[in-house]
């Protein structure tokens, strides 16, 4: 049996999402929520094969109602407004004008590998940004 197919089991059983919960040593309900955040509508690949759960569905659904429908471009500019206003970068949390500003930074700062990198070219605009870039960068020594 799969990770994936003990976690439905689980769902079945319990007639709720598990939280916290390892099978062989793997933590398949934080792998949920992190699967969660690559489905953004229900034509989603993923959706469509974890929605055949109702109880699944009954989430995905719930986390898809909430998410603010922003281009790249306008989470940006969100981004900077609240560096600007609050002098500092999001924690990951980080709940901005209705939208988790935080989660998409740190998701978006993890894709940049190096200052030639396209969005850290964008991102790098916005001083407060561009530190927080630049200390991430050299944490994990890929500056360039």
């Amino acid at each position: 049996m799969n990770g994936v197919t003990y976690y439905l089991n689980i769902v079945v059983k319990n007639k709720k999402l598990p939280k916290k919960t390892e099978y062989n040593g793997y933590k398949i309900g934080n792998r949920f929520q992190e699967t969660k955040g690559k489905i953004k509508d229900t034509e989603n690949d993923l959706y469509q094969k974890l929605s055949k759960n109702s109880y699944v569905k009954k989430e995905l659904d719930r986390y898809l109602s909430k998410l603010p429908d922003l281009t790249f471009n306008e989470r940006k500019q969100q981004l900077f407004q609240y560096c600007n206003e609050k002098h500092e970068t999001p924690k990951n949390k980080t709940e901005y004008n209705g939208s988790k500003i935080g989660g998409w930074f740190q998701k978006t700062k993890g894709k940049i590998k190096d200052t030639e990198n396209d969005l850290y070219q964008k991102l790098s605009k916005n001083s407060y940004v561009k530190k927080e870039l630049d200390r991430y960068l050299s944490k994990k020594g890929n500056k360039k």
